[in-house]
C-alpha cells in the first residue's frame, strides 16, 4: 500500500541524489560564459533601473551663505516667480479690476407712461384701475394737481423730462448703489464701450427724490415739490445694475495676463561671483537654472541622455572590473563557484532594485540606502572578506549612479560594514536582530558626525535623518533574514544558525536513529566530538565539521542491521548470506540512502 501511494503521489517519492562525482563540471568557456552573464545582468540592471540625472546640477547655496565658486549660465533661460510671489501679484491684478455694471433699458418707455396717465388723470375710474395695476396709491394732493387741466399737464411733462434725464444717466437700485458707494468707482458697460463712473454719475433712491424735489419747487413750489417726487418715485425704475458674471470674467483674465517670469538670464551671464552673500534673488535665480537643466534633460533629445549614459556605463564596467579582479585574485573559491558566483551577483541585483526603488520614489529618503542587506546575506552564506568588498562597491555604485552624494556613500559604507562585523560569529537568529541595534547606532552616528561637521548640528531636518538611517537598519536587517532561508534552500548553504538548528538532537530523525540504530547514534556522536576538536585544532569550522559527522551515518537507519556497530553480541551478521557485490552495494548504498 505505501508503494503504491509513493507511486501515486508524485512528491512522497524519494529524489535521487547525485553524487559530486555525477555532476558535470563546466568547461572552462562555460564558466566565463556565465560569469560574463552575471555581470551583464548587474551591467543593464544598473544603467536601466535608476532614473537618468542631469549632467550639470549649481551648487545648492542657502540665503544669507557665502557662495563658494563662480557660477555662469550655460544657456538662456527664465527665471521664474516663486508661486507665493505669482499668486499674491494676481490676486492684486483681481482686485486692481473693478466692478462692472450694465446698462437695461428694457423697462416701459417713457412715453408709453405719459400716455398712460395722461388719459387716466381727469377720469377718477381710469386713475384707480391705474392704481391697482401700480399697487400704489396716490395721495389727494397729487389727484387733485394731476386733475387740474394745466397743472395736470404741466406735471406730467416735468415727469417726462426727469424720467428720460434719470434713464439716459443711470438709475441704481439701493443694494448696487450701496456698492457704488463703497469701490468709489465702477465700470459702467454700455453697448461694445464701457466708461468709469462714480456715485456722484448715477442716480440712487435719494438723488432720484431730490431731483423730483427741486423741480416740482421751482414750479409749483412746496405742493409741486410734494407731488412730482411722488410720481418720479412711482415711475422711476433702475436700469444700472452689478454684472457679477462680467465682473469675475474680467478679473480672471487680469490673472490670466500676469507675466509668470520675473526676468530672463543670458547664456554666459554671470549668475553669481566666488564670495559673494547669497540673496533672495540669487537663489531663485539657481533654482530656475536647476529647473531648466532638468527640463532640458527630459526634453532634450537624444544629446540629453546619451552622454549621461555612456558616462554610467564606462562606471559601471569599470566597478565590475575591479570587483571581478578582486574575487579573481583573493576569492577563488568564489570565483570558481558558479553557484556561489550566481549567489552573490543574485544578493547585488536585489540590492541595487531595493535603491532603484527608494531613489524613484520621492517621499523616501536616500538615507534609507540599502547596504546593510548585502552585508548581512553576504557574511553569512559566504565570509566576511567577501562581504566587506560587496558592501564597498555597491554603495559606490549606488553613490555614484544616483548622486546621492558623500553623505549617503557614507552611512551606506559604515553601516554596511557594521553589518558584515556584527553578524560574524552568530549562532542564533536573535544575534542577527541584535546587530540591528549596531547598524541603527552606526548609521546615527555618520549621520550626526557630518551634521556636526558642517555646522547644522541643531537643523530640523537632522532628526528626519537619524530616523530615516535607524529606520534603514531596522528594514533591512528585517529583510535579511526573511530571505536568508530562501537563499540557504535554493543555493544549498548552510550557515552557522542553520547548522546550529541542525544540531539539535531532538529532531526526529536523530530519535529515529537512537531507536533503529543505535550503534550507529553512539558513533555518530563520539565522530561529532572528535570532527569538533579537530576542526578547531586546524581552524575549520568545528560546528560544520559536528553537523556533519552527526549525519554522516543516517543513511544506516533503513537498513541498520547490516551494519557491525548495529550488531547485537552474538548475533549473525546478515552479509554472510549475501554474495560479496551484493555486500558492497548495501554498504554502499547508505551514502545514497543519507544524501535522499
Amino acid at each position: 500500500m505505501a508503494s503504491f501511494l509513493q507511486r501515486l503521489i508524485p512528491f512522497r517519492k524519494r529524489r535521487r541524489v547525485r553524487l559530486a562525482h555525477e555532476i558535470p563540471a563546466l568547461s572552462p568557456r562555460q564558466r566565463w560564459m556565465w560569469r560574463g552573464g552575471l555581470g551583464l545582468a548587474i551591467f543593464l540592471a544598473t544603467i536601466f533601473l535608476f532614473p537618468l540625472r542631469v549632467s550639470i546640477e549649481p551648487p545648492e547655496y542657502l540665503v544669507g551663505s557665502i557662495s563658494s565658486e563662480e557660477i555662469i549660465a550655460p544657456f538662456e533661460f527664465e527665471v521664474k516667480k516663486s508661486q507665493a510671489e505669482f499668486e499674491r501679484e494676481q490676486a492684486v491684478a483681481a482686485e486692481g479690476v473693478k466692478s462692472i455694471f450694465t446698462r437695461d433699458d428694457q423697462g416701459i418707455p417713457v412715453s408709453r407712461i405719459l400716455a398712460q396717465l395722461e388719459r387716466s388723470r381727469r377720469d377718477p375710474w381710469l386713475m384707480s384701475r391705474m392704481q391697482d395695476s401700480l399697487e400704489v396709491r396716490f395721495s389727494r394732493d397729487l389727484q387733485t394737481s394731476l386733475a387740474l387741466p394745466d397743472t395736470g399737464r404741466i406735471l406730467v411733462q416735468a415727469l417726462g423730462e426727469s424720467l428720460s434725464q434719470i434713464r439716459t444717466t443711470g438709475f441704481l437700485d439701493a443694494q448696487d448703489a450701496q456698492l457704488l458707494e463703497q469701490q468709489g468707482t465702477v465700470m459702467l458697460r454700455e453697448g461694445a464701450s464701457q466708461r468709469e463712473v462714480g456715485a456722484s454719475d448715477l442716480y440712487d433712491r435719494n438723488r432720484v427724490q431730490a431731483l423730483g424735489e427741486r423741480r416740482g419747487s421751482e414750479l409749483y413750489g412746496e405742493l409741486g415739490k410734494q407731488v412730482l417726487s411722488e410720481l418720479l418715485d412711482v415711475f422711476s425704475s433702475p436700469n444700472v445694475f452689478f454684472d457679477p458674471a462680467a465682473t469675475n470674467e474680467a478679473r480672471e483674465l487680469a490673472r490670466e495676463q500676469v507675466n509668470p517670469v520675473r526676468g530672463q538670464v543670458q547664456r554666459g551671464e554671470r549668475i553669481i561671483d566666488s564670495n559673494v552673500r547669497i540673496t533672495q534673488e540669487h537663489a531663485a535665480t539657481l533654482a530656475a537654472l536647476e529647473e531648466a537643466l532638468r527640463a532640458r534633460a527630459a526634453g532634450g533629445g537624444a544629446r540629453s541622455w546619451i552622454g549621461p549614459i555612456l558616462g554610467r556605463m564606462v562606471l559601471v564596467s569599470a566597478f565590475l572590473i575591479l570587483l571581478a579582479v578582486f574575487l579573481r585574485g583573493t576569492q577563488r573559491e568564489v570565483w570558481d563557484n558558479f553557484s556561489l558566483l550566481t549567489l552573490l551577483g543574485l544578493i547585488s541585483l536585489i540590492t541595487l532594485g531595493f535603491a532603484a526603488a527608494i531613489v524613484r520614489t520621492p517621499d523616501l529618503s536616500p538615507f534609507l540606502i540599502p547596504s546593510a542587506f548585502a552585508g548581512i546575506l553576504v557574511a553569512l552564506l559566504l565570509n566576511d572578506i567577501v562581504a566587506l568588498a560587496t558592501v564597498v562597491w555597491l554603495t559606490a555604485l549606488i553613490s555614484t549612479v544616483t548622486g546621492w552624494g558623500l553623505p549617503v556613500a557614507l552611512v551606506g559604507l559604515v553601516g554596511g560594514a557594521t553589518a558584515v562585523f556584527s553578524v560574524h560569529g552568530v549562532k542564533h537568529r536573535i544575534g542577527v536582530y541584535r546587530s540591528m541595534l549596531w547598524i541603527a547606532l552606526a548609521n546615527m552616528a555618520v549621520v550626526l558626525g557630518l551634521r556636526l561637521i558642517g555646522g547644522s548640528g541643531r537643523s530640523a531636518g537632522l532628526l528626519t535623518e537619524l530616523a530615516w538611517s535607524m529606520g534603514s537598519a531596522g528594514l533591512f536587517t528585517a529583510l535579511a533574514m526573511l530571505s536568508l532561508p530562501v537563499f540557504e534552500r535554493s543555493f544549498d548553504l548552510a550557515t552557522d544558525i542553520s547548522l546550529l538548528e541542525l544540531s539539535d538532537l531532538n529532531r526526529s530523525i536523530f530519535k529515529r536513529m537512537m531507536i533503529e540504530a543505535n550503534g550507529t547514534y553512539h558513533h555518530s556522536m563520539v565522530i561529532g566530538s572528535l570532527a569538533e576538536a579537530a576542526a578547531e585544532a586546524v581552524g575549520a569550522n568545528p560546528l560544520l565539521a559536528r553537523v556533519g559527522a552527526y549525519y554522516h551515518d543516517i543513511g544506516k537507519i533503513a537498513k541498520s542491521n547490516y551494519f557491525g556497530e548495529n550488531l547485537r553480541r552474538g548475533s549473525k551478521n546478515p552479509h554472510e548470506r549475501l554474495t560479496p557485490t551484493m555486500s558492497s552495494l548495501i554498504l554502499e548504498s547508505h551514502v545514497r540512502e543519507g544524501l535522499e
